[in-house]
């Protein structure tokens, strides 16, 4: 059983930092600065992205599911919450938003301060 925590505490690490990783990788690749990197740095990033590709899909499939208490349409957690900021506008009673859109713009602030623009 502790070794089960552990291993999750430790995807959850990879997930975080991979999501910075990410977020950096994007920012020089919208200021086209990837190319100058080193060819062995810029392949090392880019084979160790795709663990983390996987992790955010579970992560959605999970996290996501019981956080937005619907199955996800997207693949990733932010295109998720992207498309529920797009879509799932629709006011509560008496002209509040919804629970499932104002979780989806604190996420919104979470990652945008991570990459800046990202949703």
């Amino acid at each position: 059983m502790v070794e089960v925590g552990a291993y999750i505490l430790a995807l959850w690490g990879y997930l975080v930092v991979w999501f910075f990783a990410i977020g950096t990788y994007l920012r020089l690749e919208r200021n086209h600065k990837l190319r100058d990197l080193p060819s062995f740095i810029y392949w090392t990033l880019y084979v160790m992205l795709i663990p983390g590709v996987v992790l955010d899909f579970l992560f959605n499939i999970t996290y996501g599911t019981l956080h937005y208490k619907q199955i996800p349409k997207d693949w990733l957690f932010s295109g998720t919450t992207a498309r529920i900021l797009r879509e799932d506008s629709q006011i509560a009673r008496w002209g509040n938003p919804t629970t499932r859109y104002k979780r989806a713009l604190r996420w919104k602030k979470i990652l945008n301060a991570i990459d800046p623009g990202h949703i």
